[in-house]
């Protein structure tokens, strides 16, 4: 929080605002988004689901990443509730490839420049999903 409020400290001095209309950064001890867990056994369990509906070419595990994300809240405090938040593929295989032969990255989801591929998304995560209720519906 110090280094954000130097650095809008620092912006408005640069653009010339005067000290007493500097913003004034705080922060509130009650809203913030805790870390995801994915819980382990219900992610081998659902990967295990994905990997025989989708086949197991189309399942990668993913590296864990720094984002906000409110989806870890269904878990409640404590982790009372096991969960598992997967990422659904919706990029352009052609694009996907080219992005890893060159290494430039695509557009994020939250980008306008975000293009998924409609049909085969929907078609995947309806599939997934379905998927992965029957399968915890047995218990």
């Amino acid at each position: 929080m110090a280094a954000l409020e130097r650095m809008a400290q620092g912006i408005a001095t640069a653009d010339g605002i005067p000290a007493a209309r500097a913003p004034i950064v705080t922060a509130s001890e009650s809203e913030y988004t805790p870390a995801t867990y994915n819980d382990p056994q219900l992610t081998l369990r659902l990967a295990g689901v994905f990997k025989n509906v989708l086949g197991a070419e189309n399942v990668v595990e993913l590296p864990p990443v720094m984002a906000s994300e409110d989806f870890c809240r269904f878990a409640l405090d404590n982790r009372q509730i096991p969960i598992c938040q997967f990422t659904l593929g919706a990029v352009d295989p052609a694009k996907l490839a080219e992005s890893r032969r060159t290494g430039v990255p695509l557009p994020g989801l939250h980008s306008s420049l975000w293009a998924p591929v409609p049909e085969p998304t929907l078609r995947t995560g309806v599939k997934s999903m379905t998927s992965a209720v029957l399968d915890l519906m047995k218990k």
